[in-house]
């Protein structure tokens, strides 16, 4: 059973607000600290997986975003 869209939508904002806070602290401690590194693979994971989710026709009203490459970017 498809979740409602709105539950995905929202984890993809979740997703993207957790990003967000990762490149907020800076290069230096994405250098720095292999957690850092880790939680920003499985953010982008997380994003990949939420695509898939959504129902085509999401998609397509929005033919400028790459969905395709946010799908394959949960294949690490």
């Amino acid at each position: 059973m498809a979740r409602p869209v709105g539950d995905v939508v929202g984890d993809l904002q979740e997703a993207v607000r957790a990003g967000a806070e990762l490149v907020g602290r800076g290069r230096s401690a994405w250098d720095a600290d292999r957690v850092h590194r880790l939680a920003g693979e499985a953010i982008i994971s997380r994003v990949g997986e939420a695509v898939v989710q959504l129902p085509e026709e999401v998609r397509a009203a929005m033919p400028a975003v790459p969905w395709r490459e946010w799908r394959a970017q949960r294949n690490l």
